[in-house]
């Protein structure tokens, strides 16, 4: 209920999400084995998630400080188990750059497609979504200044050369797929995710979380309350606490595990 009524504002454990993936999965995770492997990976956009299910993996665990990445997630899954087809679903998620001149979407979120895709939402899932669509207007979801990540949104022939999912017949593979995937979600920043975790992974995809130490360890090393910016010795500090994290969190993997630190 908060979150609907704040959902253009940032409150706490909720910020805006990142409807795709920003990263070349294509080029990242291709050249890993994924069959039967068990993953841990941040949640954001959900295709990291999607890509992993498609390339073989069938126990995903994922975590995100953001709860909202739970919900497009359970909704970008009901895309798939409604069985609409890759340019409709297109249609519905894409919104920057849709078309070869460089213009949005005017049909994202439209109305049609949702309703095919509400039976196949979760009961959480399907309270939030249809909360939002019968109480707001469509741009003012999807469009800048809403749930979602504007600028950080590649155009759709972008999109389906970087994704797995979204390249080639994929996407029909993956319709398949997604119905035998065992997914779990928690809700903790990688900070805290260690204390969070009984199990152990063959693989692990950490996306650009290294590119947040300093704003995850700044608290750690400020000395003065009032500092605002961190010196180049605390940014260092900032890393060694993140290279501990890693570490820690490789003795949960399996041995021989594939850990992945994007961009790293």
């Amino acid at each position: 209920e908060n979150i609907r009524k704040n959902y253009s504002c940032k409150i706490k454990d909720f910020e805006r999400i990142y409807p795709f993936s920003n990263e070349n999965l294509r080029g990242c995770l291709n050249y890993y084995d994924f069959d039967d492997k068990k993953c841990l990976t941040v949640l954001g956009s959900s295709d990291q998630t999607l890509d992993m299910c498609l390339l073989g993996a069938k126990d995903i665990t994922t975590f995100d400080s953001n709860s909202l990445t739970k919900y497009y997630f359970d909704l970008k899954k009901a895309a798939l188990l409604a069985g609409i087809s890759k340019d409709e679903y297109l249609k519905f998620f894409c919104y920057r750059n849709y078309s070869d001149t460089g213009d949005s979407n005017r049909f994202v979120f439209n109305p049609e497609t949702f309703t095919k895709l509400v039976p196949y939402l979760s009961k959480d899932g399907n309270i939030f979504w249809t909360s939002l669509f019968n109480e707001y207007p469509i741009k003012q979801i999807r469009s800048m200044k809403s749930l979602f990540y504007f600028w950080d949104e590649e155009g759709k022939r972008v999109l389906q050369d970087t994704i797995n999912y979204l390249y080639g017949n994929n996407y029909d593979i993956l319709r398949e797929k997604i119905k035998d995937l065992n997914f779990s979600f928690i809700k903790s920043d990688i900070k805290s995710l260690q204390s969070k975790l009984s199990t152990s992974f063959d693989f692990i995809y950490l996306s650009n979380i290294i590119q947040y130490a300093n704003s995850i360890y700044g608290d750690d090393v400020i000395n003065h309350k009032m500092q605002t910016i961190l010196s180049q010795e605390q940014r260092k500090e900032c890393l060694i606490h993140f290279k501990k994290l890693i570490e820690n969190l490789y003795l949960l993997s399996s041995p021989f595990a594939k850990f992945i630190i994007y961009g790293a």
